[in-house]
């Protein structure tokens, strides 16, 4: 929390100072009245300032937790079970017949490949679920931030105001208004996650559960406890390998050609390209802004702060999980084969709607300092 106010201590630091600049850029009127008012007053008007900042900057987040992810969670949930169902590997095993020793080694191979799936279908959740929150988070406060301004420092009809378009890379004079269109597009881009980077993780996440289970057999007693070291040891090997394929960035966002692609696929109008008339030199299409803002997601998701974040929303996710499971197994030990299926249904409990842990995993994760810092600092336009 304390990371939260220091943060927005700077943001209104620079509204105040952007707010000032233009007033004398402009010579605004009225101006000089106002330096010239009573203190209290502008104590007061300082007061409503920094409530207003702050009810703000807390109604982004109640709203990409309480509306946005639940709704990107069912899509996430129905793409998961499609790259993940262990529905085919269950009827082959359940098809295959008792016999020569071919067969007996076709049908302990299958077994191993639904552990490994059934691991797998779990641990991807365990990722893909805080990896989805903070990618949400990081979209809305950078699209909550350029409403907030242009709420404030744009006049009516996208009429310079106060505010320069910092986090945009765009030149001082160039004062936008993104339009509906673009806010659309953008956070179109979050849809990319669950449609398209959930098949890439379950593969990955099979190779993890192949190296965590090495030398565990089927019929070898499994406690709860040693359900979370081969979860663990498949979290750190996931992580390592998205380290050094690309990071974060690679995961969760298409390429420039790849988005050209997908959004190709289903948009049914071209983008509005007239909203964004900034002034009389420049025009800047939809396709530019969205761009510029996609640019800043990445950014983001590049530095240790968000890693930091992630890493840290993960750990308190396999806590949960943890927990769960310990309070399904209790102190007994099950063979592998029977607890691959528990396992395997933990997922359910974080991505359905009325999952066991969904709920107290959000709200866990949403109140992490490290996700609260996250969160203010792209808020605030955070360390560049």
């Amino acid at each position: 929390m304390q990371a939260t106010v220091q943060f927005l201590q700077s943001y209104r630091e620079y509204v105040k100072s952007a707010s000032n600049s233009l007033s004398d850029s402009l010579g605004v009127q009225g101006s000089g009245n106002r330096r010239h008012g009573s203190e209290s007053a502008r104590q007061q008007q300082q007061r409503e300032a920094d409530e207003n900042l702050a009810n703000h900057f807390a109604s982004v987040q109640t709203i990409s937790d309480t509306t946005t992810l639940p709704q990107m969670l069912e899509e996430l949930e129905r793409h998961l079970n499609r790259a993940a169902s262990l529905d085919a590997l269950i009827l082959r095993i359940r098809q295959m017949k008792g016999g020569d020793g071919e067969a007996d080694a076709t049908k302990l191979a299958l077994w191993r490949e639904l552990a490994e799936a059934g691991f797998a279908r779990t641990a991807s959740a365990i990722w893909l679920l805080p990896l989805l929150q903070l990618l949400l988070r990081v979209q809305l406060n950078i699209l909550g931030r350029q409403l907030f301004m242009e709420s404030n420092f744009l006049e009516p009809r996208g009429r310079p105001g106060a505010w320069r378009a910092l986090p945009m890379r765009l030149r001082p004079t160039e004062l936008i208004r993104v339009g509906k269109g673009a806010q659309e597009e953008f956070l179109e881009y979050a849809h990319y996650l669950p449609e398209r980077s959930v098949q890439a993780t379950v593969e990955r996440h099979k190779l993890a559960a192949y190296s965590a289970l090495d030398g565990l057999e089927l019929t070898q007693p499994l406690s709860a406890e040693q359900v979370h070291i081969v979860v663990s040891k498949m979290a750190a090997e996931f992580e390592e390998a998205v380290r050094l394929s690309g990071g974060w960035v690679d995961l969760a966002l298409p390429s420039a050609e790849d988005a050209a692609r997908y959004f190709a696929s289903f948009r049914r109008t071209p983008p509005d390209n007239s909203a964004l008339v900034p002034g009389p030199q420049v025009a800047i299409t939809d396709e530019e802004i969205v761009r510029a803002m996609m640019e800043e997601v990445e950014q983001v998701m590049s530095r240790p702060l968000f890693c930091t974040a992630l890493k840290a929303a993960v750990d308190e996710v396999i806590r949960q999980v943890r927990d769960l499971v310990q309070k399904e197994l209790g102190d007994a030990q099950l063979p592998m084969a029977k607890v691959v299926p528990r396992v395997s249904l933990v997922a359910d409990a974080l991505l359905k709607p009325d999952g066991a842990i969904r709920q107290s995993v959000i709200a866990a994760i949403a109140a992490l300092p490290e996700v609260e810092k996250l969160a203010a600092s792209v808020y605030s336009f955070g360390p560049q």
